[in-house]
């Protein structure tokens, strides 16, 4: 079946991005994963307007990427504390995947920010695609199948 045929309407992919296909809202997942939850900090951090900033933690949170805790700082009006929701967790291996390319392709290394480490062993880590059985599959051995009928 040739791809320029297939009707991507329900293309993983492409439903990934309409959510999280923009700078600011795989930073603000970033952040988020690392701790920082507060939206002063997050855009502090980030660097983003406080527009942008707003926009994007709101699609995360109506997404159910994220979730809203609210805290109170004395003498402060209530704010709202972000955390990552169990949805919002599984998107980590996306983050990771970037985090590898950008190591492996983009970032000499030693300028490397962070790693991905097992904490019982202290080996490195790197994503992999894994047959049923755990075991990585070399990119030769991988195939994409097209689950749709031409248009």
């Amino acid at each position: 079946m040739d791809w320029k045929n297939v009707d991507t309407t329900h293309c993983g992919i492409k439903a990934c991005t309409d959510i999280l296909g923009d700078k600011w809202t795989l930073l603000i997942l970033r952040d988020v994963y690392f701790g920082v939850t507060k939206f002063q900090d997050l855009q502090k951090h980030i660097g983003a307007s406080s527009t942008i900033i707003t926009q994007r933690l709101k699609k995360l949170v109506d997404h159910g990427l994220l979730g809203k805790s609210e805290y109170k700082q004395q003498g402060s009006r209530i704010h709202n504390e972000y955390i990552l929701t169990e949805k919002g967790v599984t998107a980590l291996p996306l983050l990771i995947a970037m985090a590898q390319f950008g190591y492996e392709h983009l970032i000499e290394n030693d300028q490397r920010l962070s790693s991905f480490i097992d904490v019982n062993t202290g080996e490195s880590l790197n994503l992999a695609l894994v047959n049923n059985k755990g075991q990585a599959v070399p990119r030769e051995q991988i195939k994409i199948v097209i689950n749709a009928e031409p248009n």
